[in-house]
């Protein structure tokens, strides 16, 4: 058990770690965690696993094994470029969120690119109101029209108020 985070633990003491680069994605959505692994050496293992030790996915040689729940939501893509360690991580929940692991093996030392993967609500799971009342009317409510002629008619008659005290006032100054 210990010597499959082995990996891990040798980046971390060599640091040979990058900043984590954040990702957000949307509940019941799809992500890609970005993994540049160019120069990597294709005869050792490439593994992705999470901060609090969750497996992923660890490719070896001509074997490819799968962390339990993730065998139907990782897609991997170096069969078509071996410089591009990225998984397509699938119908993510809340539960994905944690910082991820990319590790391979590169001039000598194991290396590993982190990504921090923050999921944040559907837009679907937001409450609109009442489903039926968007039903029979589908467009947004319009603003009154009575405010676009009381807003106007107010400020005249606030004008012709201050005209009428202002020449009242010259008026009674001209009469001493």
């Amino acid at each position: 058990m210990g010597l499959l985070y082995a990996p891990f633990f040798l980046a971390i003491i060599s640091g040979v770690m990058s900043e984590p680069t954040l990702v957000i994605g949307v509940q019941g959505g799809d992500v890609l965690l970005p993994c540049p692994c160019v120069g990597r050496d294709l005869n050792k293992e490439l593994k992705w696993q999470t901060e609090n030790k969750r497996f992923i996915y660890k490719s070896k040689p001509h074997e490819e094994i799968y962390g339990e729940n993730y065998t139907t939501r990782v897609e991997t893509f170096w069969n078509e470029n071996s410089n591009d360690c990225t998984i397509h991580l699938k119908t993510i929940t809340e539960d994905d969120n944690d910082t991820y692991g990319c590790i391979f093996y590169k001039a000598g030392v194991y290396t590993s690119q982190l990504i921090n993967l923050e999921v944040k609500p559907s837009p679907t799971s937001v409450s609109l109101g009442n489903p039926e009342s968007l039903k029979d009317n589908p467009e947004p409510p319009k603003p009154s029209r009575e405010k676009f002629i009381i807003i106007p008619v107010v400020a005249f008659l606030l004008v012709m108020v201050t005209l009428g005290i202002f020449i009242s006032n010259k008026e009674g100054t001209a009469n001493y």
